[in-house]
């Protein structure tokens, strides 16, 4: 946290789940020189949305920021996010996928296509936008299982309060302190709620029960 203690200027992108509101409560005291971001990628939960608007009122400094663009459009024109690109599993895939949708009953794409557009570019364009001198996140090495997590992008340093815990921690720390959650995280899932719609689970499409 010496980093969070040396910033002027930092930025929160806060999903309100159980980790994001671990972290929102770790570094309380120094919310007055925080700015919070809500990312809306266009298919939340809508209490989750509701909440996000609600806690926010009492912050210093917030941001609810909606994706541009329809959620479902993109879904319909470039189809749904999961973890498999079926069209690449042959080579005569993505011609079948693309001229006949009943070969496969539905049109797909990488989940990395869609929270990029949906997630990253917009929060890209954030940090560009408010030039913070920390980035805060409520990332954990065990949302991320297959890929590092890195110190920082663009030369901005990065702070994971929480990369270290599980989920039994995060949930003894929101209980110790009594940390309320809305609805959608209240029967203690361990799974996120970024997209309900996400058939890719951010790598982990085990716990994804949306």
């Amino acid at each position: 946290m010496r980093r969070l203690e040396k910033a002027k200027r930092s930025i929160f992108f806060c999903s309100f789940g159980k980790d994001s509101s671990a972290v929102l409560h770790l570094i309380r005291a120094h919310l007055a020189k925080t700015l919070v971001v809500f990312i809306d990628c266009g298919a939340i939960y809508p209490d989750i949305s509701a909440w996000a608007k609600e806690k926010g009122k009492a912050l210093p400094h917030f941001l609810y920021f909606n994706t541009p663009g329809d959620f479902w459009e993109e879904v319909r024109r470039k189809g749904w996010p999961v973890e498999v690109d079926i069209p690449d599993l042959s080579g005569f895939g993505g011609e079948a996928l693309g001229n006949d949708p009943l070969v496969f009953r539905v049109k797909v794409r990488p989940w990395t296509h869609c929270i990029y557009e949906r997630f990253w570019r917009p929060m890209t364009t954030i940090i560009e936008a408010y030039k913070p001198d920390l980035v805060i996140t409520g990332e954990r090495k065990v949302d991320h299982p297959y890929r590092p997590l890195e110190n920082g992008n663009g030369g901005i340093p990065h702070l994971r309060p929480i990369e270290d815990w599980d989920d039994e921690q995060v949930w003894s720390y929101l209980d110790l302190h009594r940390i309320e959650l809305c609805e959608t995280y209240r029967s203690r899932q361990a799974s996120r709620r970024d997209c309900y719609a996400c058939m890719g689970g951010g790598g982990d499409i085990r716990h994804n029960q949306a």
